[in-house]
């Protein structure tokens, strides 16, 4: 909206106004700091609200120091997801097509979550809410979509990255038709059920999706700008369809203003949490991380920038079906992996620092790969 009316405005670019739609940096830092406003402003004056009508966390019975988390408000990502949204509408090209397909694929993970987080405290019941087959059936609705709009001619992409793979190392995208659209939404439903199963601890997923959200910023402001792209020998993802101007550096503002959003909720959310997350923020993070992921055809690097999540989706899976189902046995003490360690006696705190600290050096990997090609 402010991209709009700045661009309304000022269309020569001559005046101050020029920052509110010439800028990506600009309009970045004011996406971060009003998104982080936005869930500082509302967080503290909505909790009362959430405990009132029973809003709240009930533990599982099995689990270490489950009396310490019990009676927690729930749902706090409905925050961040109202202060990234207020944020994308201001702040975004809203004619930009990578700017669409974030936000289909981040609202349907938004209300994915936000009905499993409404169905586990209607029952009372934190193994409760939608089955796992559900999720997964609209998870993969949400990846069938987005490969589908990324492999037509409505893409953003070019159209000579339109049905292809882009693999590290590889300058040259390797040409897959119509499998990139079941490739995109695996990637789809493996990144968002990662997220999910990260938000275990206080600040444990926000931190990683933190730094996460970093690096896919500055992979979509290299990979939209044509002298960067050029040097770290990357396709530039620009395109124009008559006079609408479709460039990847948009993601930017996104990615910005989901760190901007994600800070504001650390402040409530580390240890010991005045509010937890919920499925309705970690499956709106997961799914649109995972839409940014695609359309950057960045999947490869998901493992080493997203590599806490990936070790949580793992150890649910050794466990659950290696260890359970084929061995009859457990490989772990609990999953996910961050359950094994508190069983082993790390304190909850030691294990999100830790884990912050991992995923700050993954970061710096992943940024290393861009030297790579």
């Amino acid at each position: 909206m402010i991209y709009h009316l700045c661009q309304y405005l000022d269309p020569d670019k001559q005046s101050l106004l020029r920052l509110g739609h010439a800028y990506i940096s600009f309009r970045a830092g004011l996406a971060f700091l009003f998104a982080m406003a936005i869930v500082l402003f509302l967080l503290p004056r909505s909790y009362h609200i959430f405990v009132r009508y029973g809003w709240v966390n009930r533990q599982r019975s099995y689990m270490i120091d489950s009396s310490s988390k019990e009676g927690v408000p729930v749902m706090g990502g409905m925050h961040i997801f109202i202060g990234g949204m207020l944020a994308f509408l201001l702040f975004c090209d809203l004619t930009n097509r990578y700017v669409h397909i974030a936000l289909f694929a981040s609202v349907f993970s938004f209300f994915l979550g936000l009905m499993d987080d409404l169905l586990k405290i209607r029952d009372g019941n934190h193994d409760g809410g939608i089955s796992r087959k559900g999720k997964y059936l609209v998870q993969a609705f949400v990846g069938l979509t987005v490969g589908v709009l990324l492999y037509s001619q409505w893409s953003p992409h070019p159209e000579l990255l339109r049905g292809t793979i882009c693999l590290p190392a590889i300058k040259e995208p390797l040409d897959v038709g119509l499998l990139q659209i079941p490739f995109v939404m695996l990637v789809v439903m493996f990144i968002s059920n990662a997220v999910n199963f990260a938000d275990g601890m206080d600040g444990l997923a926000t931190g990683p999706s933190f730094l996460t959200f970093m690096g896919l910023g500055i992979f979509s402001y290299i990979l939209g700008h044509a002298i960067w792209s050029e040097h770290f020998l990357y396709f530039y993802f620009s395109d124009m369809e008559g006079t609408v101007f479709l460039n990847s550096s948009e993601l930017v503002i996104i990615c910005a203003a989901s760190m901007g959003a994600l800070m504001g909720f650390l402040w409530y959310n580390t240890y010991p949490a005045t509010i937890f997350m919920g499925d309705c923020g970690s499956m709106y993070l997961g799914g649109l991380l995972a839409s940014i992921f695609v359309m950057l055809k960045q999947e490869w690097v998901f493992p080493i920038l997203g590599f806490l999540f990936v070790l949580e989706l793992a150890s649910v899976l050794i466990q659950d079906w290696l260890g359970i189902g084929l061995l009859g046995r457990r490989i772990f003490f609990r999953a996910p992996y961050h359950e094994n360690l508190k069983y082993k006696g790390y304190s909850e705190p030691k294990i999100v620092v830790r884990m912050w600290i991992l995923s700050a050096a993954m970061l710096a990997l992943a940024l290393l790969t861009l030297k790579i090609r």
